[in-house]
């Protein structure tokens, strides 16, 4: 903080000066709920990035023979004897955030979580449980995590065959394959909650959604 305020990065002094204060509470709640977390796991990889530049390989899924090459970087891990969690910071509210952490959601609304899960367990295999978060910096505080085993069908990274799955739930990589494909066929339907905070409705195709908001309205 004092470097930025000696290169004069931080605006006006007396806005800064209340920013400098929210910061650093924020900071002091993230320090003290780090004290009071899991003891048995502890920190193994952090800001872990793979595919890309990273220096390491991708994380592939395959259905059907197509196969599909993700990249990223992952806040942080945590690992323990018997578990990974995966942690990534979230500086928003996290009102939606829960849903991204549901499994039934993985490939369908939620591709970050299970791809991190996959890439963590690639870096630090033998572990029987995954288990991931977000961790929400304004509040300090840590949604509940999704948990699943090591072995769960929904994280193969070669899915088998639809008939072979049976009434599970769809494979992760089914659906990042399906997703990538229908982008190469230029299928991208818009599919917004609302329009109502949207700057281009005048020139917009998607007139379904704009014209319920204004049923609402009225």
């Amino acid at each position: 903080l004092a470097r930025f305020e000696a290169a004069g990065r931080t605006g006006d002094p007396a806005v800064w000066a209340a920013r400098r204060e929210t910061l650093l509470a924020r900071l002091d709640r993230a320090v003290r709920a780090e004290a009071d977390g899991p003891r048995d796991v502890a920190p193994a990889l952090v800001e872990h990035g793979f595919g890309g530049r990273s220096g390491r390989p991708p994380v592939e899924v395959s259905s059907g023979g197509a196969v599909v090459r993700l990249r990223g970087r992952i806040d942080r891990v945590d690992a323990g004897p018997g578990r990974l969690l995966v942690l990534d910071y979230k500086n928003s509210k996290g009102a939606r955030l829960a849903e991204k952490l549901d499994a039934d959601a993985f490939g369908e609304t939620s591709f970050q979580i299970p791809t991190y899960l996959l890439a963590a367990a690639r870096e630090l295999p033998g572990r029987a449980r995954l288990e991931a978060t977000y961790a929400v910096l304004r509040s300090a505080e840590r949604l509940a995590p999704v948990e699943l085993d090591a072995d769960d069908p929904v994280l193969a990274r070669e899915a088998p065959p639809p008939s072979a799955a049976g009434g599970a739930r769809r494979p992760f990589a089914a659906a990042v394959v399906e997703a990538v494909a229908r982008v190469h066929r230029g299928a991208l339907p818009i599919a917004s909650r609302t329009c109502a905070y949207c700057p281009y409705g005048a020139i917009c195709r998607f007139e379904g959604a704009a014209a319920r908001d204004e049923e609402e309205r009225t």
